[in-house]
């Protein structure tokens, strides 16, 4: 009951161990995915910021229709001046073409993970919500320079959930390669 909870609200996550010796200043693999949202890899404090400002699903009756993750699997620079253009299809329905392509613009110095949303003005005209709000969603994002080359593309679901009766979408984390 109560007394249970309070108990392990006052337990703490040992600290991370650090590097061995041979590996400190080496680049590490990314962390997966599984391993940050469990937490096992991140501080208490980090995994509670990281979940409200990355993790949140999106309602439909906000202004985005799903928000996402650009990630790399390899290191990989943001290009200075570039863009990531996402763009969503419904998974296992002819739409007659993307229902949304939204540019997300690349900040100078910007490192990967890149939080984005795609909003509902990206939606394409005379697109109804009933044809995408319950439906799972196909997420393409093309990694362009500033000259408009593709250097990389990464593609991902955002899954279709409930949250209290609303529709809505969870995160697409979306693996750049």
């Amino acid at each position: 009951g109560l007394a249970t909870l309070a108990a392990l609200a006052t337990l703490s996550l040992p600290s991370p161990r650090a590097p061995p010796a041979s590996r400190v200043g080496t680049p590490q693999p990314p962390l997966s995915r599984r391993a940050a949202l469990a937490g096992l890899v991140l501080s208490p404090a980090a995994a509670a910021s990281a979940a409200g400002e990355i993790n949140s699903p999106t309602v439909s009756a906000s202004g985005d229709v799903m928000h996402g993750v650009l990630q790399a699997s390899a290191p990989l620079p943001v290009p200075s001046g570039g863009s990531a253009v996402v763009t969503l299809r419904v998974v296992g329905r002819n739409t007659n073409g993307p229902l949304a392509t939204a540019t997300v613009p690349l900040q100078d110095g910007a490192a990967w993970p890149l939080a984005f949303a795609v909003e509902r003005s990206s939606l394409r005209e005379g697109v109804n919500d009933f044809m995408w709000e319950r439906e799972d969603l196909f997420v393409r994002a093309d990694i362009l320079t500033a000259a408009g080359k593709t250097v990389a593309t990464g593609r991902s679901k955002a899954k279709a959930i409930d949250v209290s009766g609303t529709p809505g979408h969870g995160v697409a984390y979306v693996t750049i390669e």
